[in-house]
């Protein structure tokens, strides 16, 4: 038996996969040339494919009887897990590759005026090793980072009601970008 899970999420302007694996104990079926214990044969592929011999996604290992070891292999840095930007032909792997060039997303985007709420950010180039900040007008908090896909900050009490600009860093305050979507306070 395998266990896995498919999720599909939207926000209306990005799309995700994200494949979930957490036991996976055969790879193969008979009718792909496996053996009884579901080895050898043609191993199972992870990915895409548009089945127009043009548009797929396939991830390293796929095809193999490497495939096995998904459960503990991952593209954001959690065995199992693996996500996937597919709003375009294109399909993208979230690793830093897009060269800081994404859509920066804030979740929730309104939140109490006693503050104590987690904010969410999203956007597909965070790393563990990033000195994160956030800014909500002209005050900074620091930051954790959740994984390459997000970051999340702890609102700060006392900011004026109404709407606020919240501004990103990822190297310790140093250069600060302003989040599209504001803050409702």
């Amino acid at each position: 038996r395998n266990t896995f899970q498919s999720i599909m999420v939207t926000d209306g302007r990005s799309s995700f996969v994200i494949f979930l694996y957490n036991e996976i104990h055969w790879t193969t079926g008979t009718a792909s040339g496996g053996t009884q214990d579901g080895l050898n044969g043609v191993a199972a592929q992870v990915g895409f494919n548009a089945g127009d011999g043009k548009n797929y996604y396939a991830v390293n290992g796929s095809r193999t009887g490497a495939i096995i070891n998904i459960g503990s292999m991952s593209n954001v840095g959690q065995p199992g897990k693996w996500v996937f930007r597919t709003d375009d032909l294109d399909i993208k792997d979230p690793e830093c590759n897009l060269n800081g060039k994404a859509d920066i997303s804030l979740n929730p985007n309104k939140v109490q005026l006693k503050g104590g709420d987690v904010i969410f950010i999203s956007g597909p180039c965070f790393k563990k090793s990033m000195d994160i900040r956030c800014q909500f007008g002209s005050v900074q908090v620091t930051g954790s980072f959740e994984s390459v896909l997000r970051v999340s900050c702890v609102v700060p009490p006392n900011l004026n009601p109404g709407v606020t600009n919240v501004g990103l860093s990822t190297d310790g305050g140093k250069t600060v970008t302003n989040i599209q979507t504001p803050l409702t306070i």
